[in-house]
């Protein structure tokens, strides 16, 4: 939530409130996620570049509240300490997003491949469905082969079982 607003506030000891506007592409280094090494590093460049620069606004503004209120009796240089650990909480959360997008994108791949391997899995069973088929035709082609062969040599036989006959009757 707090990537998405456009203000960042400091409070000061004396209870008044520093603003400092955020760079506009901040939120979208979190969506756009991973596309890449080189993107990530060069995200992870500007992400550091944009860290450093809200720093040196951040304790600007600091110098200049300081100036205008007078000095303190004690040091700034625990808010600064503050201001650097919040500025690396940021850039850690901006890496920690990348991190969930690249394992969101794996999941989505994972997904995809399965997909595909179930695709393509129905469709191999439907090709040997389709081999099995065929191979009852071919069965269906050698049986018709063998009884046409069958059907000649009986005929053969009847011719000769004829002309057998018609001698035996001759002889007769």
């Amino acid at each position: 939530a707090w990537l998405a607003s456009s203000m960042a506030s400091v409070y000061a000891s004396s209870g008044s409130q520093i603003s400092v506007p955020l760079h506009q592409h901040l939120g979208q280094l979190v969506v756009q996620g991973s596309r890449g090494h080189r993107d990530i590093q060069r995200e992870k460049e500007t992400v550091q570049c944009l860290n450093d620069n809200l720093s040196s606004i951040w304790r600007g503004k600091m110098q200049e509240h300081l100036e205008k209120t007078g000095p303190k009796v004690r040091g700034w240089r625990h808010y600064f300490k503050i201001i650097d650990l919040r500025a690396q909480i940021f850039a850690s959360s901006v890496d920690n997003a990348c991190i969930i997008v690249q394992i969101d994108n794996a999941c989505l791949a994972a997904e995809d491949l399965r997909l595909k391997y179930e695709m393509e899995l129905a469709m191999r069973q439907s090709v040997e469905s389709d081999i099995s088929g065929l191979q009852k035709v071919d069965d269906i082609d050698i049986t018709w082969l063998q009884l046409d062969t069958e059907i000649e040599a009986v005929k053969g036989e009847l011719v000769f079982m004829k002309k057998n006959h018609n001698e035996e009757e001759n002889g007769l």
